[in-house]
């Protein structure tokens, strides 16, 4: 699931990826978190692994993979350029 959740006045556009099964709400924290992310996420499965891709970001949280109900999801994230 992605969201962006509102933030203040003074900062852009949050990017927040959680892994839920169908239906559900997301709990706990995100796999993901950046910000200054340049063009919009590229997010898809690839066979079991889920995908995060940026050109650009600044990242603050990148997990490598995120525990679904009994199984572990690996997560492969790909930003080109991290900003500051």
């Amino acid at each position: 699931m992605h969201a962006q959740p509102k933030t203040g006045a003074t900062v852009g556009f949050v990017d927040w990826v959680y892994i839920v099964p169908h239906g559900a709400n997301p709990k706990g924290e995100p796999i993901f978190v950046a910000d200054k992310v340049s063009p919009a996420l590229n997010i898809q499965w690839s066979g079991p692994s889920l995908m995060i891709e940026a050109q650009t970001a600044r990242v603050f949280t990148s997990a490598s993979g995120a525990k679904v109900g009994g199984s572990v999801v690996p997560v492969r994230v790909q930003v080109a350029n991290r900003v500051d």
